[in-house]
């Protein structure tokens, strides 16, 4: 008989999920071609991938159907180069308080801050550092430890890759692992946290999906490779054989069940709608779902990670609502049985409206008041604002009623006394409505699950 989320009732640990901040706090690093960028892929980017030089270098062999490409996702890449909005750290900041240290029954369970990449937008030092002491600081009021990878942002130098030489890329990449993200991938101890006296444990480890080649990067293309293979002799499955290894060395005897959770920045699975074949996604996502199956010696054992915890994609993934009852439920191809893909959007990143000719909704709020101060105006002289002003004006102001919001969910995971390979996972998702107010609860909690 399967047992009922009822019965449920322990809480064990929570995690709050959060990723893709995007900060931009050295404002001067950002050299004048990529703001041009910016603009240009506003508009769609719709001839950038026949005409840029840098881009027919990158894709002299099929510049026609890159530009195909990109006249999809000109708006997501630009998606991604607005910078922060400092409002939305401080109102977070705010809300984590209140579900972590200051909730009388979750204030004393083990709490994960975990971040999945892309803390800066131009992987400039100061946003990178800045970021991790935000981190710090918000595991401080939360009360909990803070784990964190990086993205492919992060390892942009300074600028996009488009607009940076090799030699720049190279000098910051070595900078980025020495100094900044020095753990190497996967780790080489998993984050444990023991579950009812230590008959189970909870398992959390990371792989590192970005890739420092300039034509990849360019594309915010990801690719699990050996990690930091510039120092190494050659180990191309590397973090793959060294995680399945680890997973191995703790279930060799097979007396303690464990789940284990994968931090990646690209996901492993993509949302459905959100695949493109030359850029933003995991290139080898099917080798990585081949290695994260499980290991055939230990039956028992299950996958090497049962959930996968992801950003890059700035999207809740399963959208709300479609979070299936468990891992068997979830259809994630490349994925397997009783695996399953959790994504999150930008905790706060600066907001664009999609198709208007501004950069951020702050700008496209402060052109709306613009052009009706100037329709208040002409009706008192007994005019009309022009056809012009009134069909722009009409259009910003229904892009300004579309949803984007700043997001990130909470993870709460609860015990059976009776059942020590499942548990429950409740998820609750937190966004900013239009990129203003507080962070508030997106639809009810959601609840699977979850065997190992």
């Amino acid at each position: 008989m399967e047992p009922s989320p009822d019965q449920f009732n322990q809480p064990v640990l929570q995690i709050v999920h959060v990723t893709d901040w995007h900060l931009w706090l050295d404002v001067s690093t950002i050299e004048p071609k990529t703001l041009r960028l910016i603009k240009r892929l506003q508009k769609g980017g719709a001839w950038l991938g026949i005409f840029d030089r840098n881009l027919r270098e990158t894709f002299w062999w099929n510049s026609q159907d890159i530009a195909a490409e990109m006249r999809e996702v000109g708006s997501d890449w630009a998606d991604g180069l607005l910078g922060h909005d400092k409002h939305a750290l401080s109102l977070f900041k705010e809300a984590l308080a209140e579900l972590t240290a200051k909730d009388e029954t979750w204030s004393q369970v083990a709490t994960w801050l975990i971040d999945t990449g892309d803390l800066s937008t131009y992987g400039d030092e100061k946003s990178l550092l800045g970021g991790i002491a935000l981190l710090k600081e918000f595991s401080e009021i939360a009360g909990a430890q803070f784990h964190h990878i990086h993205g492919n942002h992060d390892a942009w130098p300074q600028a996009q890759p488009m607009h940076a030489s090799h030699e720049q890329i190279d000098e910051h990449k070595k900078k980025l692992r020495d100094e900044i993200f020095v753990n190497d991938y996967p780790w080489p101890t998993p984050i444990v946290q023991s579950v009812s006296s230590g008959k189970y444990e909870i398992h959390l480890n990371a792989l590192n999906t970005v890739v420092h080649d300039r034509s990849e990067n360019i594309r915010a293309i990801g690719r699990i490779d050996q990690d930091q293979h510039w120092r190494k002799p050659p180990r191309p499955n590397e973090q793959f054989d060294d995680l399945r290894e680890q997973a191995r060395a703790y279930s060799q005897d097979g007396s303690q069940p464990r789940l284990r959770i994968l931090l990646t920045h690209h996901p492993v699975h993509e949302p459905p709608h959100f695949r493109y074949r030359m850029t933003m996604r995991l290139a080898d996502d099917r080798q990585v779902a081949e290695n994260l199956a499980p290991l055939p010696e230990i039956e028992s054992m299950g996958p090497i990670a049962h959930i996968v915890l992801s950003g890059h994609t700035h999207e809740l993934y399963p959208p709300l609502g479609a979070l299936p009852c468990g891992p068997a439920e979830c259809e994630h191809p490349h994925l397997g049985p009783n695996q399953c893909q959790l994504i999150v959007g930008s905790l706060c990143k600066s907001d664009w409206v999609s198709g208007s000719l501004a950069l951020t909704r702050q700008e496209v709020a402060e052109e709306v008041i613009h052009l009706r101060r100037l329709r208040t105006e002409a009706s008192r002289r007994r005019a009309r604002l022009s056809r012009k002003d009134l069909k722009r004006l009409r259009k910003l102001e229904k892009e300004l009623q579309e949803i984007h919001p700043q997001q990130f969910q909470i993870l709460r995971f609860f015990a059976n006394a009776a059942n020590h390979r499942t548990l429950k996972l409740s998820r609750t998702v937190y966004f900013r409505q239009n990129s203003s107010g507080k962070f508030k609860p997106m639809g009810e909690s959601e609840e699977m699950l979850v065997p190992f």
